[in-house]
């Protein structure tokens, strides 16, 4: 698995591309993700979104419409596909593009199995994508610190089970986080601790 990134938009929110040589899958196709994704995509089959806030799926209606795949995220982030809650133009749902999972579920891709670890709190659906040893975190876990949980359907609560549980995961996979470079939670384990006990 050959992993490509880019930062996307005014939030530099991270853009992934996993190339498997015949295939592609697209994870958090964000502003301005369209042109890249196009140049670099050969045969993609799917977009992943690690959950639905605007800088994470800005573009996904367009990638996937232009290429024939579905767009897969959580259920429980349909409301932030359904509303423009920041009232800033986001693009309305387009059921016809979109396969919403139950929580926690494999998909199998072209004989590649991803899985979406449900951990929610910075919103409802955000889920961790698990694939060949490696971890996309969205805006869970980011180097040195955590998704916010003070949006709209964020919870506090539910932010610090998920962290919890993260404790649990592999250490050293690495960590593909929705905004800034890599980590792994070998490195972020004290930092996760302090949170859970503040």
């Amino acid at each position: 698995m050959n992993i490509k990134q880019r930062p996307m938009g005014d939030y530099a929110t991270n853009c992934y591309i996993l190339d498997f040589n015949d295939f592609e899958v697209i994870i958090d196709t964000g502003v301005g993700a369209f042109e890249w994704v196009s140049q670099n995509v050969k045969n993609p089959k799917a977009i992943l979104l690690t959950h639905g806030h605007f800088d994470h799926m800005w573009d996904s209606y367009r990638v996937a419409d232009e290429f024939g795949i579905k767009i897969y995220i959580d259920r429980a982030d349909e409301p932030l596909l359904k509303g423009d809650m920041l009232k800033i133009g986001q693009p309305e749902l387009q059921a016809d593009l979109v396969e919403f999972l139950e929580h926690s579920e494999t998909l199998n891709i072209e004989g590649v199995d991803f899985k979406l670890h449900h951990l929610p709190g910075h919103t409802p659906g955000s889920s961790l994508i698990e694939v060949k040893d490696s971890y996309f975190s969205g805006d869970i876990l980011f180097k040195g610190s955590i998704g916010r949980f003070d949006f709209p359907l964020s919870s506090e609560s539910d932010m610090m089970s998920s962290l919890e549980k993260l404790l649990k995961f592999n250490y050293n996979y690495p960590v593909y986080c929705g905004h800034g470079s890599k980590t792994d939670i070998e490195h972020e384990k004290n930092s996760l601790m302090n949170w859970i006990r503040r």
